[in-house]
Formats: C-alpha cells, structure tokens, sequence
C-alpha cells in the first residue's frame, strides 16, 4: 500500500479526519470491527472463565501496555520501571515480544522498540521472543531474576501478572472510538476494569478533553488506580558524530525532523516547546521501514529549505544507519532523548509496586 494512503488511513483511524469519504470508510470497515469484536470478547471471556490456559512465574510480574495500537508511550514507561526497580537494589528483566521485521535484505531484525529498550538499558537483560513464559522459566533456571517487566502485554493474559499498567495517551486516547480495523482500539474502553494502574500519557500536551478523558477512564475502571505521566525532553546526541548536546541546543535554531510515530505532531510540538524554529518535517507510518529514496528526498527537502539540523528519534535511529550516506555530510542529524516521570499519583504506584516485595 502507498505510504501516503497508509497516513491516511491511520489519520481516518485516529479519528483525525471529518468528511464524507472518511465516515464512508469507517462505515465499511465497521462491519469487519464488529467481527473482531465478537473475537475479542469471546476470547476474553474464556480466560475470564478460566477456559484458557494461564502460567505464574515464580516471580513478580508488571504488565506494561495499551489497549490502542500505535504508540502511547509505553516503551519509556518500561524503561522508567526497570531503572525504578534498579534503584531499589532489584535486579528485573524485561520480556518482550520483539516483534521480528524483515530488512532490505530479507533477513529479519528485532523491532524498533526492541533495540530501543536494549539500548537504554543496557545492564538489564532483555529477553526476547513471542513465548515471554517459558523465556523467563528458562532465564530463571540460569540466572538470579527479582521481577519481571511485560512490555505490551496487556492483552498477552496468558502471563498472569500481579501488576497491570496500562498507558493512555491523554491527546487522543480511543482514536475515533472504533475497534480495529475501522479504529484503532484493540479491544473495548471497559476492559479497563482488568488493569490496577492506567497511566495517562503527554498530559502536557492535554487539550480541551482533559476532564472527558480522566470521566471515561474511570468510568471503565471505577477501581483503577489514574496517575498522569508526561515524557521529557532529556537531551540530544550526534548521529555521525560523537557528541551529546543538553536540550536548549535547538534554542532559535532552524530545524527539520523525520520520525515513523504514531503522533508526529507531539515530536513537532516538543521541538518547538525546546525553542526550536521548525520549519520542516517529513512524516511516515507508524513503525516504517526507512529506505535509500527516503534520505534521498529528505536530503532534497533540507537543502531546498536550507536545513542544516535535522532531528528524530531513537526509535526512528535505530533503523536508520545503512542510509545515512544518502544525507549530506554538512546537515547534523540529532536524535532526541525522550524520559518518562510520573507526575501525579507516583508514591501511590511506588507504594502498590512496593506491596510485591513485602520483607
């Protein structure tokens, strides 16, 4: 499907776009959301039956995940539990799907997000694979382990977790309100109710909804614990080039930027907020696999705007180095370094997560 097109059905998806061709789309993918509902529901129901097998590991597990597809934010949710849990003199694991993609060459490559949690946490194993059970049940059997971290996982039920952490992004939280494929909602608001913390997500960039979000989560969930969370700009790094930079370095400079996010105008909006004079930005799908054309043509852009800074993220850069030779040598290519902090309701998750390690 042309990239163009795909933007344009996540947009219509997200409930971004008004008029008669998007409301026809919707209509007909609706019959097929329907379908998928009744899948859900069904499917939820046995393991609430307990009709569907479920594993306990001898350990401590938090589910980090969302009940949209696209990006909320969760992954620097994961990344702030593991330092967290560090802090306290823990030692977790993360397990994650890893979601296997191929690359220009068909081989297959971890997932963006992946390489992102292996990168900022370093010292923390990162165990990968779609049986996240028997991943950790074999890591036990070889190394000592506190806790671990499900990332994604809240419809994974077949991991019983004694914390379900679910993020919601505060900007548009249910999308147009529909389940896939006709919106991007993978199961109904109300299965909320299964979740012990729903953290809401950019709240800086909140808008006029703020109340009707924080009304229908609670209304889904009456007995969830609602806590606001924002991502803070933590500073830059040089792609090409060693150097770190502190976050005023794009202070009234001119800037262009790429990213492959969900919400590219929360990145914009963050440049800006950071003082930047964003002038350009070039925008992909969610989880897009870059290629030699599109550097050629941001190159194309950049030097027809006289761009010389161009920034993105680490999401975006993990995938981007067979092609950096098609981007000018005088054009600095930074990526932004993005920190989860929870900013209402943290002693009261600290507390919750302290109620797992009772001494």
């Amino acid at each position: 499907m042309n990239e163009k097109l795909k933007i344009y059905f996540w947009t219509v998806m997200r409930g971004e776009k008004r008029g008669i061709v998007p409301t026809i789309l919707v209509l007909f993918l609706f019959v097929l959301s329907i379908l998928y509902g009744l899948i859900i529901k069904a499917r939820n129901g046995l393991f609430d039956a307990g009709l569907m097998p479920t594993y306990r590991l001898p350990r401590p597990v938090i589910s980090v995940g969302n009940i949209v597809v696209g990006g909320v934010g969760k992954t620097p949710i994961a990344i702030w539990l593991a330092e967290t849990f560090k802090s306290m003199g823990l030692k977790p694991v993360v397990l994650m799907r890893g979601y296997m993609d191929k690359d220009h060459h068909g081989g297959k490559v971890l997932s963006d997000e992946a390489q992102v949690v292996q990168q900022m946490v370093k010292d923390v194993p990162v165990l990968i694979g779609p049986n996240r059970y028997l991943n950790a049940k074999n890591y036990l059997n070889e190394h000592p382990a506190d806790v671990f971290i499900l990332d994604d996982g809240f419809q994974h039920r077949q991991l019983k977790r004694d914390l379900d952490l679910v993020a919601v992004d505060a900007t548009n939280p249910w999308g147009n309100g529909s389940l896939l494929p006709s919106g991007i909602l993978r199961e109904p608001v109300k299965s909320l109710k299964r979740a012990h913390v729903v953290v809401l997500t950019k709240t800086d960039l909140m808008r006029k909804n703020s109340q009707s979000v924080l009304k229908s989560v609670s209304e889904s969930g009456p007995s969830v614990l609602v806590c606001q969370g924002v991502h803070r700009p933590a500073g830059f790094y040089d792609v090409r080039h060693p150097g770190s930079f502190s976050i005023d370095f794009v202070n009234g400079q001119v800037v262009g930027y790429f990213c492959s996010i969900a919400d590219p105008t929360s990145f914009k909006h963050t440049l800006e907020q950071l003082g930047a004079c964003v002038i350009k930005g070039f925008h992909f799908i969610d989880h897009h696999s870059y290629t030699e054309e599109d550097f050629k043509s941001m190159n194309m852009g950049c030097n027809v705007e006289k761009i010389k800074i161009l920034v993105t993220t680490r999401k975006d850069a993990v995938k981007i180095n067979l092609f950096l030779k098609f981007l000018s040598e005088d054009i600095r290519l930074l990526v932004l370094d993005i920190c989860f902090d929870v900013t209402e309701g943290k002693d009261q998750i600290l507390g919750r997560i302290a109620l797992l390690f009772p001494h």
